[in-house]
């Protein structure tokens, strides 16, 4: 059983290896992504309309400072320029592109509502980021209920604190890249996770496939995410020992 082979199991989980798999919480799709994503996509548009101006209160200005150095910076992307000749801007250009990349559709979609007024163009970055943040608490739904074995209930406090969390709901709304950040190792997280609970399931060949296809996505995943920030590689000696190990287990050997 795959529970039982997870070594830092506890005596509750692995009793209840037999039993059926924690679901996800009964809340459908739209209430673990969409509400969440539209509450951060309203305020991430309200907020700094009300605040950036200083009409309401006067010497607070609610956008990160930073948010306009990395949008100007995928400004000069698009007009063929390099990130770095925005001043202050410190970041991996791999920032700079994605933001581009969601600047386009969000640019193309304003400019045909209001052509030629340029209303809320180059915003695409913080839609970027509050999905980012909405898909995180979705993923770390899944993840716990993949394989905490503390069922549904578990699972669905998780989601609520981290989508309706007001720390996360501010940090992403204010223009903060570090929720996109954040997303690439959750999803290395997601994906070692499934890999442990799908990879050991079967043994020969196609066991060892899936585990070594598992740990390509893992690797990408963890490259990227050490490529922004440094802080991920201090989980690559664990990673690579667990797979070690669960390949093992799908190979048969001990």
């Amino acid at each position: 059983n795959d529970l039982q082979n997870i070594s830092f199991a506890t005596p509750q989980m692995k009793s209840r290896a037999g039993a059926q798999p924690p679901s996800l919480p009964r809340l459908g799709l739209r209430h673990l992504v969409l509400y969440p994503f539209l509450l951060r996509l309203f305020l991430s548009g309200a907020l700094p309309l009300l605040l950036d101006s200083g009409t309401l209160i006067p010497g607070l200005r609610y956008t990160d400072v930073d948010y306009a150095v990395y949008t100007d910076a995928a400004v000069l992307l698009r007009e063929g320029g390099s990130p770095y000749d925005r001043p202050t801007y410190r970041y991996t250009p791999f920032l700079a592109h994605a933001i581009r990349v969601a600047n386009a559709p969000w640019n193309a979609f304003w400019d045909g509502l209001f052509p030629g007024r340029g209303i809320f163009l180059d915003e695409g970055g913080r839609v970027l980021f509050v999905a980012s943040d909405a898909i995180c608490g979705y993923l770390v739904a899944v993840l716990r209920a993949r394989v905490s074995g503390e069922g549904d209930g578990a699972g669905r406090w998780d989601l609520i604190w981290w989508a309706y969390n007001p720390l996360a709901i501010v940090i992403c709304t204010r223009g903060s890249c570090e929720s996109f950040l954040v997303l690439l190792p959750v999803l290395t997280a997601v994906w070692l996770a499934l890999a442990a609970s799908d990879g050991g399931a079967d043994v020969g060949g196609r066991g060892r496939r899936r585990m070594r296809r598992s740990a390509a996505l893992i690797g990408v995943a963890l490259g990227i995410a050490s490529h922004n920030r440094i802080y991920p590689t201090i989980y690559i000696p664990a990673f690579m020992a667990y797979l070690s190990r669960r390949e093992g287990t799908a190979s048969g050997s001990p």
